[in-house]
C-alpha cells in the first residue's frame, strides 16, 4: 500500500516476467500514471521486452504508446481490425480517415474535386500530386490528409515561394508547447 504507481506497475511486470510466460497481456497499464513516470515507464516496458525477448499484446488508447512500444499495431473500430503494420505505415499511410484521425494528429480538408494530377480543397486551393504518389485512390478523396510536420512555413523572399503547393496563409493562432510551436493558419474562406 505504499508503493507509487510507477513502482507497482514494476512490481506487477517483475511478477509476470518471473514465470517465464509466452506471452504478457497488457490493458491500458500506463494509464494511471502522471506523464512524466508514464514517458520513464514506456522506455523501461520497451527495454525490458528488447532484453527478454517475450511477446506481449498492449491495449491502449494512447497513439504515443502504441507507436513507442510496438513493433507491429493492429487498429480497431467496432470491434473490427480496420489497419495493421509497422507503426510507421499506420501513421504516413493509413488506410483510411478513421486510421489517419486515430494515429498521430493530422488536418482533414474537404476534397471538392480530384484527379490523379490535382487535388481541389476549399477556397478552391488546387494542389499539386507528386507523381510518385498519382493513383486511383486520389479520385475517390473525401477529405485531404496532411500531417503537421509535412507544412512548413516560408516567406515570401524564400527560393522555394514559387514552387508547387505554396500558398498564402494567415496566422490565427500560435501556441508555444515547449518542443515546438503549434501555427494555425488560414488559407482563405473555410480552409
Amino acid at each position: 500500500g505504499q508503493l507509487s504507481g510507477g513502482q507497482q506497475q514494476r512490481v506487477a511486470l517483475a511478477r509476470a516476467l518471473v514465470a517465464d510466460p509466452q506471452v504478457i497481456l497488457y490493458d491500458e497499464p500506463l494509464s494511471n500514471l502522471d506523464a512524466r513516470l508514464r514517458d520513464t515507464m514506456r522506455t523501461l516496458l520497451r527495454a525490458i521486452h528488447d532484453q527478454v525477448g517475450v511477446t506481449a499484446l498492449y491495449v491502449t488508447h494512447d497513439q504515443l504508446e502504441a507507436m513507442v512500444l510496438s513493433d507491429r499495431v493492429c487498429v480497431m473500430n467496432e470491434g473490427e481490425i480496420v489497419q495493421q503494420g509497422v507503426p510507421r505505415d499506420l501513421y504516413d499511410r493509413p488506410s483510411d480517415l478513421f486510421v489517419a484521425e486515430f494515429v498521430g494528429q493530422a488536418n482533414m480538408l474537404p476534397v471538392l474535386a480530384a484527379d490523379t494530377a490535382a487535388i481541389t480543397i476549399a477556397a478552391g486551393i488546387v494542389l499539386q500530386v507528386p507523381a510518385a504518389n498519382r493513383r486511383s485512390a486520389a479520385l475517390r478523396a473525401q477529405k485531404l490528409v496532411i500531417r503537421h510536420h509535412q507544412v512548413r512555413l516560408i516567406d515570401n523572399d524564400d527560393d522555394d515561394a514559387t514552387a508547387d503547393n505554396v500558398f498564402a496563409a494567415s496566422v490565427r493562432d500560435v501556441m508555444y508547447l515547449g518542443d515546438r510551436i503549434r501555427y494555425t493558419l488560414e488559407l482563405g474562406a473555410g480552409c
